[in-house]
């Protein structure tokens, strides 16, 4: 409890397109999506890529004290087993979980935000307002408008694809 409390933790998806991930999680559609240089992004923190199982691992704390003790050791291991598996279920976020030694606000490196993709329901009016926010203070956004597929229900964003480079 006293190492969750220490912590910040920001989820993140490989996946731009996905009709439930901007259901979910943009206000139907209506948010935003930031395009993330994961390389510029971790300098600070742990980057872990989320496990997803049938059932969710057991951690016994007493053993993994007595084994790693108060280890840089056990917080990775407690990321990758704990804060690093989710229910099979949840598969089709492709996660990625960005794990801070600090709770609470940090420095965001400006040159770490790639872009943004504006939700294909959100308002002119609120592009316009964010548009303006950005072209002075972040002029190598790339600004990109996704879109519904009347016909099968898919997110179309064209302009970013998605890799990870070693």
């Amino acid at each position: 409890k006293v190492y969750l409390e220490r912590i910040g933790l920001c989820c993140f998806s490989f996946v731009n397109n996905s009709p439930l991930l901007w259901s979910h999680y943009s206000g139907g559609h209506t948010g935003v999506c930031l395009v993330i240089d994961t390389k510029r992004f971790v300098l600070d923190f742990s980057l872990i890529k989320v496990n997803y199982r049938q059932a969710l691992p057991k951690w016994n704390l007493v053993e993994s004290r007595k084994r790693w003790g108060e280890s840089l050791e056990y917080n990775q291991n407690y990321d990758h087993v704990v804060l690093g598996t989710k229910y099979q279920e949840w598969a089709y976020e492709q996660e990625y979980r960005l794990i801070s030694p600090n709770r609470g606000k940090h420095e965001l490196y400006p040159e770490s935000v790639l872009g943004v993709i504006f939700g294909a329901k959100m308002s002119s009016s609120r592009r316009i307002e964010i548009k303006e926010k950005i072209k002075n203070s972040y002029p190598h956004f790339q600004v990109i408008e996704a879109s519904l597929e009347v016909s099968n229900g898919q997110v179309v964003v064209n302009g970013f694809e998605n890799r990870i480079e070693d």
